[in-house]
């Protein structure tokens, strides 16, 4: 088995496990945005609640887990609207200005950001065919990218990290407040 393998089922079996809790244990116990954006606040601390409620609104819009996007949200800018990469990529998620360039909206608005990186994150897992591994991957070197570099691999490995990470203080958090 190569690397590549390897690294893909650890990260689709830490995803399973995150998404099991996610979307069976967790929807039954709490239903109120304040009390889940007080646990997201204990992993995110950086997370502002009008950035909360702006990704809970664009998750249920595009049926997504507001988990995912806020570990992307942390992972491209760490929560910082004004964020710009050395590739250009603009605010919370790093949405690159071709994406919008038809529309001339601004990119540092969090609502316009997180509804574009929304949408194209879920349109890179539709291309992936539902495959989380290769979305988080389209979405850092570009959809129909086939660069599947060392630099793009470790963002992918450093994101199911910080994910698996954030599970387990999540958990923490949940059941400390129970």
């Amino acid at each position: 088995m190569n690397t590549y393998t390897k690294i893909r089922y650890i990260v689709v079996y830490h995803l399973t496990l995150f998404f099991f809790f996610v979307t069976t244990i967790y929807p039954t116990i709490i239903y109120d945005p304040d009390v889940e954006y007080q646990i997201y606040k204990k992993i995110y601390p950086s997370c502002k609640y009008e950035t909360y409620l702006l990704v809970r609104k664009y998750s249920k819009i595009y049926n997504i887990n507001v988990a995912i996007l806020l570990s992307l949200i942390k992972e491209e800018s760490d929560f910082n609207p004004k964020a710009v990469s050395c590739t250009g990529a603009i605010g919370l998620m790093q949405v690159m200005p071709i994406h919008v360039f038809s529309t001339g909206e601004n990119l540092f608005d969090e609502d316009i950001n997180i509804r574009y990186g929304t949408r194209y994150f879920v349109t890179c897992l539709k291309v992936a065919k539902g495959n989380y591994v290769e979305a988080v991957r389209m979405y850092n070197a570009g959809i129909y990218s086939n660069r599947a570099t060392y630099k793009n691999w470790a963002y992918v490995r450093r994101f199911e990290s910080n994910l698996q990470k954030d599970l387990k203080e999540y958990e923490k958090v949940f059941w400390s407040i129970r």
